[in-house]
């Protein structure tokens, strides 16, 4: 038994919407996913720049004052207190 043909165009009617929909919801995902993703390496780039400004204002050097002279010494280094 064939289906009329009102209730086929319908039926078709209804899939080409339904396939609009899933295609428009799809791209905008994708969108969102990307606008995620560039926040992300946005974020990182900048934290990044961040550190290296730090780095150079507050890291390169300190002063101990707890010796008779000053001496620099670097981040990585311990202070020495004797």
């Amino acid at each position: 038994m064939l289906p009329s043909s009102s209730s086929y165009n319908y039926t078709f009617g209804n899939l080409r919407s339904y396939n609009f929909i899933a295609s428009f919801v799809s791209s905008v995902i994708v969108k969102f996913r990307a606008i995620e993703e560039a926040h992300e390496g946005l974020k990182d780039h900048v934290s990044l720049k961040i550190c290296q400004i730090l780095k150079v204002l507050k890291a390169d050097k300190y002063v101990s004052e707890s010796t008779a002279q000053t001496r620099y010494i670097s981040k990585s280094q311990k202070i020495d207190e004797n």
